[in-house]
């Protein structure tokens, strides 16, 4: 055979592969990412071919994803085989295990297998693409448990360290991504409601002002972009800021009748009470 029609031809038959791709769901977690099957161990193969077949590959998964869901699961796999560098393919994949399959199993341990699987994604697509700010972000989303970000007395877990270091990363200079130095702004609000119930009052002091620090930031990129912002969202996130040093205050000087004042205002934050008897007693 001609090697100038070699990757055409293997190209065709990567495609004929992936039209075959089986429609039934996948029983388990290792369910299986194999589903493509000879299809993804071809890709280093096709030459120029793989952007054709990608292309194809993207029009048919936004059709699958509504139509055969478990099916865009195999495919998703594919894109990320044919173009390791594609973020959005890594991301689609990640999400899709962590917020759409992982979602929508009722089994508990299979549902935390299913998020497990998706960090895996999530950390294969930075080996190939470190500086992605969203697939920081996105896997640091993952890692945050929702009990972190709605109580103060959710338990500490540990992969909440491991969010901070990738939203870390997402909110680097240059571009920063407003949405990661949000979400990092709440968990440190939440690590130090968890300090001051425990009575770990230096450690609650220096949350708040990371927090306070870090929405300070996310005001001044806000201002940078106020044509495209209503400003209700800057002051919010000012009062934020404020609102977080002023604990810091007043955990250090429970006098301070001012700081008291800005805590007890402050509309956004339900468990305020709580935390305020407990500086009370202390």
């Amino acid at each position: 055979m001609n090697h100038r029609f070699a990757p055409l031809v293997i190209g065709l038959a990567a495609l004929i592969g992936l039209l075959m791709l089986d429609d039934r769901p996948p029983r388990t977690v290792a369910g299986d990412s194999e589903r493509a099957g000879w299809t993804v161990r071809l890709a280093p193969l096709l030459g120029p071919g793989r952007l054709v077949i990608r292309d194809v590959l993207w029009f048919r998964l936004i059709d699958d994803l509504t139509t055969r869901p478990w099916r865009a699961r195999g495919e998703m796999e594919v894109l990320v085989r044919l173009s390791p560098h594609d973020v959005q393919a890594w991301k689609f994949l990640g999400e899709y295990l962590a917020f759409s399959i992982a979602a929508a199993t009722i089994d508990p341990q299979e549902q935390a297998a299913w998020v497990d699987e998706a960090i895996q994604r999530f950390e294969e697509g930075l080996r190939y693409n470190p500086e992605s700010r969203d697939l920081h972000y996105s896997l640091a989303r993952v890692l945050t448990p929702a009990a972190v970000i709605d109580s103060y007395r959710a338990e500490p877990d540990p992969r909440e360290e491991r969010a901070l270091s990738h939203l870390e990363a997402a909110s680097a200079e240059p571009d920063p991504l407003t949405d990661a130095l949000m979400l990092r702004g709440t968990l440190f609000r939440r690590r130090a409601g968890r300090s001051l119930l425990a009575g770990q009052h230096e450690d609650s002091m220096e949350q708040w002002r990371r927090a306070s620090m870090t929405y300070r930031r996310l005001a001044s990129i806000q201002r940078a972009l106020a044509a495209d912002l209503a400003a209700d969202t800057i002051l919010l996130t000012e009062a934020l800021s404020d609102y977080c040093l002023s604990w810091s205050r007043l955990i250090e000087d429970p006098s301070d009748d001012v700081a008291r004042a800005a805590v007890e205002v402050f509309a956004g934050d339900e468990e305020r009470g709580e935390l305020l008897e407990r500086l009370e007693r202390r």
